[in-house]
C-alpha cells in the first residue's frame, strides 16, 4: 500500500507474476482503475511499460516516457485528475505531476476490460471533452 493525496487515502497494489520458463512475467491487474494503472505503469523499466502501451503509438509514448520520469530515472511524482473522456467508459485522462517539475503529463488510458489497461497517449495538454470524476 502506498499513500495517495488524489485518494485522500491509501491504495493497493497489485502485484501479479507468472513464471514462463525463466521469465518473470507481470500480469493484469496492474491497477483496479485507471488512475492507478497510470500511478504503476510508470514504475517499470521502459521495455516493460511498452508492453502496456498501445502499439500505434509506441514512438511517441516511449519519447514521452523519459520526460515523466526524474533526473535518476524514477518515476516520482503523484496522479493527479482523473476524467472519463467516453460514455462507455473505456477512455480516461490521467495527470501526473513529476516532483519538482513545472506542468503535467497527461495520459490517455483505454480500459480493455475490467482490470487490463493500456497507455493510449501522453500529452502535455488535458484533452477537451473529459469531465472530472470522483
Amino acid at each position: 500500500m502506498e499513500h495517495d493525496a488524489a485518494r485522500a487515502g491509501y491504495r493497493v497494489y497489485p502485484y501479479r507474476y507468472e513464471i514462463r520458463g525463466d521469465d518473470v512475467i507481470r500480469v493484469v491487474p496492474i491497477g483496479f482503475d485507471a488512475h492507478d494503472f497510470v500511478g504503476e505503469w510508470g514504475n517499470p523499466p521502459r521495455d516493460e511499460a511498452a508492453k502496456w502501451s498501445d502499439s500505434a503509438h509506441l514512438g511517441k509514448i516511449r519519447e514521452s516516457y523519459s520526460k515523466i520520469l526524474d533526473a535518476e530515472g524514477y518515476f516520482g511524482g503523484e496522479c493527479g485528475q482523473t476524467q472519463v473522456c467516453d460514455a462507455r467508459r473505456q477512455l480516461w485522462q490521467v495527470e501526473y505531476k513529476r516532483a519538482g517539475a513545472d506542468g503535467s503529463i497527461d495520459s490517455l488510458v483505454e480500459s480493455k476490460d475490467k482490470w487490463t489497461f493500456i497507455v493510449k497517449d501522453i500529452g502535455e495538454e488535458m484533452r477537451d471533452g473529459c469531465e472530472d470524476v470522483e
